[in-house]
Parts: C-alpha cells; sequence; structure tokens
C-alpha cells in the first residue's frame, strides 16, 4: 500500500469518527491523476492553508481544522506535523481550534492519538478509536 493510499486510509477513517460526533466535515482532495514512465502518479493534496487535511464544523462548537498523519515511533511524524503547523500559524486564531490527529494502528489495537494546540503549544487531548474515546490525558 503506497503512502498515498494510506494517508488517504487514514484521513477517510478521521472524518467517519468526527461525523459520528455529529460535525459537518470537509476533506481534501487531490487534484489530478496522471500517468508518468513510471505508472501513474497524483499530484499534491489542496491541503487547508497549507496543512490541514480536515474541516470540521458544527453547532455550538467552534471550527475544527485537522491534519491526519501516521505516528510511527521511528519518524516521528508528529512531531514534524507541530512544526510545519507552527511555521504556517504562527498565531492562534481566534475561536478556530488546530489539531493533529496521529494514527496508531497495529493488528488488534488501532486510534488516533490526538494533539490540540493551545496558548503554550500542542497538547495530547485523547485517544480515539472506532468506538470512541479510549483515554483522556487532560
Amino acid at each position: 500500500m503506497s503512502s498515498t493510499s494510506k494517508g488517504s486510509a487514514h484521513e477517510k477513517r478521521a472524518k467517519e469518527i468526527l461525523e459520528a460526533q455529529g460535525k459537518l466535515v470537509h476533506k481534501t482532495v487531490h487534484s489530478s491523476l496522471f500517468k508518468t514512465q513510471w505508472g501513474w502518479r497524483r499530484t499534491a493534496a489542496n491541503d487547508i492553508f497549507g496543512g490541514f487535511d480536515l474541516l470540521a464544523i458544527s453547532e455550538n462548537e467552534f471550527p475544527l481544522l485537522v491534519q491526519v498523519t501516521e505516528d510511527t515511533m521511528s519518524s516521528g511524524s508528529s512531531g514534524n506535523r507541530k512544526t510545519k503547523i507552527d511555521g504556517l500559524v504562527t498565531f492562534k486564531p481566534l475561536g478556530i481550534r488546530l489539531q493533529i490527529w496521529a494514527w496508531h494502528g497495529g493488528r488488534r489495537d488501532q486510534f488516533f492519538r490526538v494533539y490540540e494546540r493551545g496558548p503554550h503549544g500542542w497538547h495530547k487531548i485523547h485517544d480515539i478509536g472506532r468506538k470512541g474515546i479510549r483515554r483522556r490525558y487532560l
């Protein structure tokens, strides 16, 4: 499975979880598919503000921007995403929540670890799986 298709699968899982919570969710899409001498390729995704994959809104809650990533012990990708978002959004947007959903997938234990940017940096909020929130950190 390619990294693009893995990323799309993780984004789809995150979208389904947010929709199950009653949110209206917009997911970014790849703009086009083209053939090269090495095979079929996709252009880069049209990220929201250059760094977010999902936008979720619901009644009586602030809008939520989500970056979805696969978090592996060797790559430390959630740390890379935090740095990327901090470079893109150098201020705290009023009324918009910024989150990173890092996918932790094993054979039996599969969940997203959710980080949220607060006034003093990034904090783990909770782990969420298909059956809902598994563990809260705050």
